[in-house]
């Protein structure tokens, strides 16, 4: 579960840098993201966007296997900050 997680935690990072260029590109988040952007084969989470008051939340919710993992779901914001659903110093 633990490189699920870390996988996941990639593909929030991924999907944070492309809001972030679209954005210089545009002058505002996007208020879709593609799966493109942060698809990788084997990964156990789906993400989903947020945009609101000029920022943007983005969050992996575990499926399958994955879902039984304590940490729950992950999430990565427009400042940068991070964390998961459940509180476990390792989860991030």
């Amino acid at each position: 579960m633990r490189l699920q997680r870390a996988q996941g935690r990639s593909a929030l990072a991924r999907a944070s840098w492309w809001l972030e260029r679209q954005a210089a590109w545009v002058g505002s988040y996007p208020p879709t993201l593609p799966t493109t952007v942060w698809m990788q084969e084997g990964l156990s989470y789906t993400l989903t966007l947020t945009v609101a008051d000029g920022s943007y939340v983005l969050r992996a919710t575990p499926y399958g296997r994955q879902a039984l993992d304590v940490c729950g779901a992950l999430w990565l914001n427009g400042l940068g900050q991070h964390g998961a659903d459940q509180s476990s110093e390792n989860c991030w």
